[in-house]
């Protein structure tokens, strides 16, 4: 009997089915300790088949995958239709129990009045983003307060900054919401604010050249606005000490004011660390990382710590504003990791200093009026739990007993804590570089498992989808990608093996050619990284390679890209190596399933390989990479993306000819096609 992916459609919620599934029979070489440990539930489901658990995961989120990876001649058997059994472990399989898990989609249907949403939640009337002519009039009085430091800059006509304004509102900010669109109001906004969201702006308007010109203008403002903050502590300082010598030293309280001024210039260097990050230019890299210190600078005398929910806000603007300064911290925390990720640096701020609590959920934020807002209030419990608690609830030992239960954060709370998680591993692969030790092994198996649990706490917020054009927004899509991401790290450090810094697409080709061969002896970490690689292929081939690669700069943010990259290069890897005997490791039954899988995958693009023929894994290798390189060359908004397929054409054209990734495999290799 063979089961496809359409077979298990029914499959509402992998946390859900699992309520209805037996405990699991372990190998027999199952240390006795483990198997008589009182172990979290989770731990249970830790363990089952990756495959078949991923196949629930996708299936019941969004984009169903009805690719038929199990539907091959090659391996029926006479099983029992009611398990499987994978590598040594006999797998029940997951059974539909025809009831939805318990979630907040009672809250949220509530608090929608039952309607469905049609737009991206945060979106406001275009209106909102023009810049009227008395605006207009104050921007050019600000601007000669700092023309000793931008000489030279002309401001864009009205018409132009209304243009690059409703350009980042329409394409950028939904892959960070940090701003309450609903109470924004360009008057209560900073200059280098304004320039740097309108820098950003330009590039969804295919504008480059006057969003670099905002951007030096932007930055010069931002690093003038904190040199002069600087210069009147000092002075504020220096009389205090003159004043009263003997004083001890008291702390420096800041004012609202003072506060204010910091948040906007954070919320400006954050744009203009993105801009930077994006840019093809190398020199303006180099600057986003000097803005770094600025920027973690700025915030921790802003205060990285609360200790209040934010419950008890009076109005609908104070609270919009609470929640928007935690928003923009936590915001930052994120692109900071990222970045550290991207460019193999170190982080600026670490998981440690996060004392805030989690983003609230977006049916609150995306309230439009104080009585909408109040009434939602009152219709839903959105008391977010502390970053430091989930994180923590997320790396408990899977083989503990455990009371607690993993919290159910909002989208944006899942993206802050899956960039916790990668800085985490992260910093686990510096020491390993430094100095391996078995301790590292245990640090990754906890890991592991810390990216289930966070992958069961995706599933149980109702906004969660795999659909990239979800109407709840693209940040659950979006941290998913990173989700992959996770996994591939687990198993292949792609961080030494990119030059992405460099901006050149033959050196960023050269080191991914250098990745060394995939440790395939360990394949708890194996399938699920190459599960989620294949998943993020299939995502736009479904959709159409043509299409994502046109359109993409409207729900497909440049971290979706730079995660699809590692997926990519990871993926392509395997593909090649599997593709030569004398690896060592004969296919495991998971691999070669999935082998199947991205065969069906591969076959759905028209591309000159698919020619009808069955492709080796070699050659599936090659057209996974080009399938990229096809999909990132299209895009417009971000130069930095288009270098990226550029890098994975040279990369395919090194993987055919053989002088690269060929060296670095066992010596006893043979041809290609070989498997």
């Amino acid at each position: 009997m063979t089961t496809s992916l359409e077979d298990m459609e029914g499959h509402q919620h992998l946390s859900g089915a699992l309520a209805e599934t037996p405990p699991i029979s372990l190998p027999m070489n199952t240390s006795a300790g483990v198997s008589g440990m009182d172990m979290d539930p989770v731990a249970e489901d830790w363990l089952l088949d990756p495959v078949q658990s991923f196949t629930d995961f996708v299936n019941t989120m969004g984009l169903s995958s009805d690719w038929s990876m199990f539907a091959s001649p090659e391996i029926e058997s006479d099983r029992d239709p009611c398990s499987q059994t994978t590598d040594g472990v006999s797998i029940p399989t997951l059974v539909a129990t025809g009831t939805e898990p318990q979630r907040r989609d009672s809250q949220l249907a509530l608090a929608q009045g039952e309607e469905e949403p049609t737009a991206y939640i945060g979106m406001g009337p275009s209106q909102q983003w023009n810049v009227t002519q008395s605006q207009y009039a104050l921007l050019l009085k600000d601007i000669e307060q700092f023309r000793a430091v931008v000489p030279e800059f002309v401001l864009p006509s009205r018409h132009a900054l209304t243009r690059y304004i409703s350009g980042y509102f329409d394409g950028f900010h939904n892959h960070l919401p940090f701003m309450h669109v609903h109470t924004f109001s360009l008057a209560e906004c900073a200059l280098e604010f304004i320039l740097a969201i309108a820098a950003v702006g330009a590039q969804y308007r295919f504008e480059s050249h006057v969003g670099l010109s905002l951007f030096d203008a932007a930055k010069a403002v931002s690093m003038e606005q904190a040199r002069r903050r600087t210069r009147k502590y000092a002075a504020e300082v220096v009389s205090s000490r003159l004043t009263n010598p003997l004083q001890p030293r008291q702390s420096y309280n800041l004012s609202e004011k003072s506060k204010w001024s910091r948040l906007q210039t954070c919320r400006a260097l954050l744009l203009l660390i993105v801009f930077a990050t994006w840019d093809d230019d190398p020199e303006l890299l180099r600057e986003a990382i000097g803005f770094q210190t600025v920027l973690a600078g700025c915030l921790r005398e802003s205060t990285l710590a609360e200790h209040t929910n934010n419950a008890g806000a009076t109005s609908w603007h104070e609270w919009a504003k609470v929640e928007g300064d935690r928003r923009l911290k936590l915001v930052v925390f994120c692109y900071l990791t990222l970045q550290a990720i991207v460019y193999d640096i170190p982080p600026t701020i670490l998981n440690d200093e996060i004392n805030l609590r989690l983003p609230c959920a977006p049916v609150l934020w995306s309230a439009s009026s104080p009585d909408e807002w109040a009434r939602i209030k009152g219709l839903i419990e959105d008391r977010q739990p502390l970053f430091q608690d989930a994180l923590s609830s997320l790396l408990k030992d899977p083989f503990e007993s455990h009371t607690s239960q993993t919290c159910c954060a909002s989208p944006l709370g899942n993206f802050v804590l899956i960039h916790a998680l990668l800085q985490r591993l992260f910093m686990v692969q510096q020491v390993a570089r430094a100095a391996p030790s078995p301790s590292i092994d245990s640090l990754r198996a906890q890991l592991e498992c810390a990216l289930h649990r966070w992958k069961l706490a995706w599933q149980q917020a109702p906004e969660s989808s795999l659909d990239p054009q979800n109407p709840s927004g693209p940040i659950p899509f979006t941290s998913t990608a990173f989700l992959a991401l996770a996994h591939v790290r687990l198993v292949c450090d792609l961080g030494p093996h990119r030059a992405l810094s460099s901006r050149d697409p033959a050196r960023i080709a050269a080191a991914l050619a250098q990745l060394p061969p995939v440790d395939r002896s360990h394949g708890q970490c194996l399938v699920p990284a190459l599960l989620h690689s294949a998943h993020a292929l299939s995502i736009p081939v479904k959709l159409g390679v043509d299409f994502v690669a046109r359109s993409q700069h409207f729900f497909w943010s440049v971290q979706q890209c730079v995660c699809s990259l590692e997926c990519a290069v990871f993926l392509g890897r395997w593909l090649y190596q599997i593709g030569y005997s004398g690896d060592g490791y004969p296919l495991s039954e998971s691999e070669h399933r999935l082998l199947l899988w991205i065969r069906c995958i591969v076959a759905e693009v028209p591309i000159p390989s698919n020619s009808g023929t069955e492709l080796d894994p070699f050659e599936l290798g090659l057209s996974v990479v080009r399938i990229w390189a096809r999909i990132f060359k299209g895009n417009t908004s971000w130069r930095l993306v288009n270098i990226l397929g550029e890098s994975l054409e040279m990369l395919a054209g090194m993987m055919q000819s053989g002088s690269k990734w060929t060296a670095l495999t066992d010596n006893t290799l043979g041809e290609p096609g070989q498997s």
